[in-house]
């Protein structure tokens, strides 16, 4: 928006602009210490035998249903379009996942739920 302004105002110079961003969908934010970036972090290293890359990504997906309602949420997926370089949904890029990186992703879902739930809440609970 702000890129589109400077165009505007390069062709207008007496062109001026006042302008708030309004977002109705919560974002999430989730500490890198916190007990699921924990699991999800071991079972990528498990599966990938690499670090995960953690970014933040402006995007709107349901996790922004639960963060409405104060439940921690991540969202993490197989990466496959943006190992080859993609970011954020471009709809030229699509949005492509190879069986391979399903099958992946799924791993890490199954050893992150499996470390989170063996166990205590308490020790969950930040």
């Amino acid at each position: 928006m702000r890129g589109i302004i400077r165009k505007l105002q390069a062709d207008d110079k007496g062109l001026e602009v006042d302008m708030e961003m309004y977002g109705s969908s919560p974002g999430t934010d989730i500490p890198h210490d916190h007990p699921t970036i924990r699991a999800l972090a071991k079972a990528h290293r498990t599966e990938f035998r690499k670090r995960p890359k953690v970014e933040c990504s402006v995007y709107i997906s349901d996790a922004r249903c639960l963060t409405r309602d104060g439940i921690t949420t991540v969202s993490d997926g197989g990466g496959g379009r943006l190992r080859t370089g993609g970011f954020g949904f471009n709809p030229q890029e699509e949005e492509r996942q190879s069986i391979k990186d399903m099958v992946q992703a799924t791993e890490v879902y199954i050893r992150a739920a499996m470390d989170l739930c063996s166990k205590s809440r308490d020790l969950l609970t930040p």
